[in-house]
């Protein structure tokens, strides 16, 4: 049936049809039509039918937004250079895995591979504590360490960290007096270098460096009066009678060196065998420095001060005869000024003028630096006896340095980003010169080595470092480094005790605490290294002894079983012999004042037996006498 207008009832459902069908948005609509989807890109000059009819403005500000087809490419693109970066962070974390079997082999594969922060980073395949992450950004973010850094071949920034060894070559074919000092990015050297460089892209001239056409000798060499000052210094040391030389420093090797292996017993016995120590004044000094802390342990009365019955003159005699700072200084230093230093200061310590040993340390690390001793020298260097008497020697200072600061509420004067040395070798100092040189600086599997309880204290003492770094920092150190809020001492101090945790557990067998040890070398070396421990258990806890928290409880807990378990391990130590080294003091010291504020605390309560306790306050007291003795 026709309608009125003359149209079918079917044409009109029809039309109704075709007003339903949805309409498709154009690319390049104005913003007003992208909101009513008209017909502004097919129009003339994109001005749309609807903003022509209200003789309205066409604009086209509103950004497009990416279809989704280019939002989903985008996210690919991202997840797979995330997952480059990851398999290339797994490759290096395991060189020795096949990271095709570590990503689709079973998760059992995973339990049994240590994570990266566990790696030292000299060898990748040396187990290592983790160090306390920083707490200053996310919790998730771990702190750069030397314990983190991987040595990566086709990383950019490998080359500018190791450019200081393309700068010594550089400087060695000029004829100055560098000595091989050590010179740094920042240096004026490493700007020239590159600035040589650079010009010998530029024009294709080589950058080696001769010095035969614009040396100034009257301003590169030493001139006479300077040189006569720095050789002029003549010193004529009066060393042990034979007998008591060889008693010396047998008794030295015996008893100090293997807590603080500064010195390499057969190149030092050859040396001396030769005679050195009479022509060569510098090797001299440190055997006089070696018959001083010897002589502690020695009962030969000529170690003595003449008309001294104390035995507190034990060694001066020879310890007085070196000056603590050579004339020849002023011109280079030697490896033996750096293992002098090391030995003076253990020497003063034990003295009555302690504060002087502050001030050598930092000549001692100040020389070292300038050697570069506080460098890494590239993977590709094989270890030799000069590069490993010389990282000895830096270490020896930084331990020092860490236990000093501590006990003294002092800055560290060397902090950890400062150095990226590797650890010395954990080769004892018999398999240096093997008969196969291809066996050199190994250690024979299954046989300790006395440099693992060297290279395990060295990794507490990073802690420790972090702890003064952290809760003994300064109130404007914590402002800089976002230590702020009621919180973040909780952080520091889980964080500090999970490391602790972890440097115990990594402790091979012949190191773990063991009274009954029959080995008298490691049974030693255990006691120091656990000493230690405690002591640094101690520091960690000890600032919330004195002050309202509610970590103070948990801490005093802490605390007062480190030196109950400190002051066992030293009356074990007393019978044997104890071996008087600035730890075993330092720990002796703190662990009494604990046990003493346990008992006044808790004197009013009565639970707790203060017989016992005063027990083992007596044997810290009782260290401390058997030190008093040289």
């Amino acid at each position: 049936m026709a309608t009125d207008d003359g149209s079918s009832p079917s044409g009109s459902l029809s039309a109704r049809e075709s007003q339903k069908i949805k309409r498709r948005r154009l690319h390049g609509a104005c913003d007003g039509c992208r909101r009513k989807k008209s017909d502004s890109a097919k129009m003339p000059q994109n001005q749309c039918s609807n903003c022509l009819a209200v003789n309205g403005q066409c604009t086209h500000e509103i950004p497009r937004q990416p279809k989704k087809k280019e939002t989903q490419q985008a996210y690919i693109q991202s997840l797979e250079e995330r997952l480059e970066r990851l398999e290339h962070f797994i490759q290096t974390a395991h060189p020795d895995k096949d990271i095709d079997q570590l990503i689709e082999g079973p998760m059992e594969h995973y339990r049994d591979i240590p994570p990266l922060e566990s790696y030292s980073s000299g060898n990748l395949s040396e187990l290592k504590y983790t160090l306390p992450h920083s707490i200053s950004g996310s919790n998730d973010q771990p702190e750069t360490s030397k314990s983190t850094i991987v040595t990566v071949k086709d990383d950019p920034s490998e080359a500018d960290d190791l450019a200081h060894i393309a700068l010594a070559e550089h400087l060695s074919h000029l004829s100055i007096d560098t000595l091989e000092r050590f010179f740094g990015q920042s240096s004026a050297f490493m700007f020239a270098k590159d600035a040589a460089t650079i010009k010998s892209e530029m024009t294709g001239i080589s950058n080696k460096l001769t010095g035969g056409n614009f040396r100034r000798p009257v301003f590169w060499d030493m001139r006479p009066w300077e040189r006569e000052a720095a050789m002029s210094q003549t010193l004529s040391y009066v060393y042990p009678e034979d007998d008591l030389l060889r008693s010396l420093v047998s008794i030295y090797f015996e008893k100090a060196n293997h807590f603080l292996p500064v010195l390499h017993r057969p190149t030092f016995e050859k040396s001396l065998s030769l005679g050195q120590h009479l022509w060569d004044s510098s090797f001299g000094m440190t055997v006089l420095l070696v018959c001083a802390l010897a002589s502690r342990y020695s009962q030969d009365p000529r170690v003595l001060v003449d008309g001294d019955d104390s035995c507190l003159s034990s060694g001066w005699r020879y310890f007085v005869q070196v000056p603590i700072h050579r004339n020849a200084l002023l011109y280079s230093s030697t490896i033996y000024d750096l293992q002098y230093y090391c030995l003076a200061i253990i020497y003063l310590i034990g003295t009555s003028i302690p504060n002087a040993a502050w001030n050598i340390l930092g000549l001692g690390i100040r020389y070292a630096i300038e050697k570069g001793a506080h460098r890494r020298k590239g993977t590709s260097e094989k270890p030799n006896a000069e590069e490993e008497l010389l990282k000895r020697a830096f270490w020896s200072l930084v331990c020092i340095d860490r236990l000093m600061s501590s006990f003294l509420g002092r800055p560290c004067i060397i902090q950890d980003e400062d150095f990226d040395v590797d650890y010395p070798v954990e080769c004892d100092d018999e398999y240096w010169y093997p008969d196969d040189p291809d066996q050199a600086f190994k250690q024979p599997p299954g046989k300790p080595s006395t440099i693992t309880a060297f290279i395990c204290h060295l990794r507490l003492c990073d802690i420790l470092a972090y702890t003064l770094r952290t809760l003994y920092s300064t109130k404007k150190s914590k402002i800089l480094t976002g230590l702020i809020g009621n919180e973040w001492e909780h952080r520091i101090v889980a964080e500090l005790d999970s490391s602790m945790n972890k440097w115990k557990d990594s402790l091979p067998s012949f190191l773990t605490w063991d009274p009954e040890r029959r080995d008298a070398v490691f049974f030693h070396l255990s006691a120091g290294l656990h000493s230690t421990y405690h002591y640094v258990q101690i520091q960690i806890h000890r600032p919330f002894l004195t002050k309202q928290s509610d970590q103070s409880f948990p801490s005093l807990a802490m605390c007062t079983n480190a030196a109950r378990s400190c002051s066992h391990l030293l009356e074990a130590t007393l019978a044997r012999g104890l071996r008087v080294f600035p730890n075993i003091l330092m720990a002796a010291f703190a662990s009494g004042l604990v046990m003493l504020l346990n008992v006044w605390g808790n004197n009013r309560s009565g639970l707790l037996d203060t017989t016992k306790e005063m027990a083992n306050i007596q044997i810290c007291i009782n260290v401390l006498k058997e030190s008093e003795r040289r």
